[in-house]
């Protein structure tokens, strides 16, 4: 527990996720009001009661009870993975850069302590992973290029353990996918600075094989879609991408982001959120 604590002292997450009163505020906009949850017969704060909050759209009051959680208990690894989710989420939904960076910087350092507590969980080290992934989109390339060689062993442990892990698909195929968007000589200059596997070892192929198993192990994840059709835009396939996003747009919104990934495709798309050009 105190090596748990320490990580997050180190990253400056204590205070923040230590009190309900320090969380960052998010503007979460679902489409309609979230339906209300009964918390009357269960545990107000246990992962059913947080897991429906969370995908209510309520991503601010989602994170309020796991701090609360984390409060009693800094070893509670299923507070942790989920802290991670939560603010990894909430950075993506804020509109203020600084508060987005702070909830990034929290959710990398919520997701290293759960790993730190439970290594061989597919779950745990996923949501540390694309935790980290937006942190380092917040860094320069030093402190960047050492959170995505971590971001790269993470997801291929997490295939270690599960081969056919959707998410960790989906990382691979979006590293891959940053890496080979660079133009030939800044990856030339990034391999000879930093020496990191993901730039050395990126390929189009690749990236395109990643979305394609992540897509076709969870068909139903908007952000999977989004992703397949964004890199298989990139290779060319133009015609195989509309296909791709027509049937992600026509997914239910399951989390919290799901709105914001769908207009991200309508514009890919050239099209406006009625659907028209």
């Amino acid at each position: 527990m105190r090596d748990v604590r320490r990580l997050l002292l180190a990253a400056g997450v204590v205070p923040l996720c230590f009190g309900a009163a320090a969380v960052v505020p998010i503007e979460a906009q679902p489409l309609r009001p979230p339906p209300a949850v009964d918390v009357s017969t269960r545990d107000p704060f246990g992962n059913e009661v947080v897991d429906e909050i969370f995908f209510a759209g309520r991503v601010a009051e989602a994170a309020q009870r796991l701090d609360i959680r984390l409060e009693r208990d800094s070893a509670d690894v299923e507070a942790l993975w989920r802290g991670a989710r939560t603010s990894l989420v909430a950075g993506i939904l804020e509109p203020d850069p600084d508060l987005a960076e702070a909830w990034f910087k929290r959710a990398g350092a919520l997701g290293e302590a759960a790993v730190t507590l439970r290594a061989d969980d597919p779950e745990v080290l996923y949501w540390a992973a694309a935790s980290l992934g937006r942190e380092a989109l917040q860094h320069g390339p030093r402190t960047s290029t050492r959170l995505i060689q971590r971001m790269w062993d993470l997801t291929h442990r997490i295939l270690e353990i599960e081969p056919e892990h959707a998410g960790a698909h989906n990382t691979l195929g979006k590293l891959n996918y940053e890496v080979m968007s660079l133009s030939g000589f800044e990856r030339f200059v990034g391999r000879l600075l930093f020496r990191i596997d993901p730039l050395r070892e990126a390929t189009w192929d690749a990236a395109v094989a990643h979305h394609r198993r992540a897509f076709a192990a969870d068909p139903e994840t908007v952000l999977f879609g989004r992703d397949l059709g964004e890199t298989l835009l990139a290779t060319g396939r133009d015609a195989e991408a509309r296909e791709v996003w027509s049937k992600t747009l026509a997914l239910p919104s399951v989390f919290p982001v799901d709105e914001r990934f769908k207009h991200e495709i309508r514009e890919m798309m050239g099209v406006d959120d009625s659907g028209g050009r």
